[in-house]
C-alpha cells in the first residue's frame, strides 16, 4: 500500500517531463474542480490509484496522466474504471489515432494539454 507521500512521489515520477501545473491549468480551464492523488476502492476490493478526481456541475470523473497512451494503457485504465464504476479522463501528450477511436467507443475522454 502506498503512503500519501509515496503516492505523491509516484505521480511526480509518472508525470515525468509533463508539467504538472500545465495539467492542472488544463483541467481547471475545462471548468473542473480537482483533487489530487485519489484512491478508490473497487467492487473487487482492490484499491485503485488515480492522479486526479475532477468534478463540475455536469460530471465527475477520475483522471490518469500519461506521457503516451497505447492500447494496453487504455485497457488498464478501462479495467480500473470498470471496477470503480466511474467515468474517466486520460490526459496525455501522445496518443495513437487508433487509441483515440477506442477510447471514444469506451466513453473515455482524452485530453492533450
Amino acid at each position: 500500500m502506498l503512503s500519501k507521500f509515496n503516492n505523491a512521489l509516484f505521480v511526480e515520477l509518472k508525470l515525468g517531463r509533463m508539467d504538472k501545473q500545465k495539467v492542472i491549468r488544463c483541467l481547471k480551464s475545462k471548468g473542473f474542480d480537482l483533487r489530487e492523488n485519489v484512491v478508490v476502492e473497487g467492487e473487487s476490493g482492490v484499491k485503485h490509484s488515480f492522479d486526479f478526481e475532477v468534478a463540475n456541475k455536469h460530471r465527475r470523473a477520475l483522471v490518469d496522466v500519461l506521457l503516451e497512451v497505447d492500447e494496453l494503457k487504455l485497457f488498464e485504465f478501462c479495467v480500473k474504471l470498470y471496477d470503480v464504476n466511474r467515468e474517466g479522463i486520460i490526459v496525455a501528450e501522445e496518443v495513437k489515432e487508433e487509441v483515440i477511436k477506442l477510447a471514444k467507443e469506451a466513453g473515455i475522454e482524452i485530453i492533450i494539454p
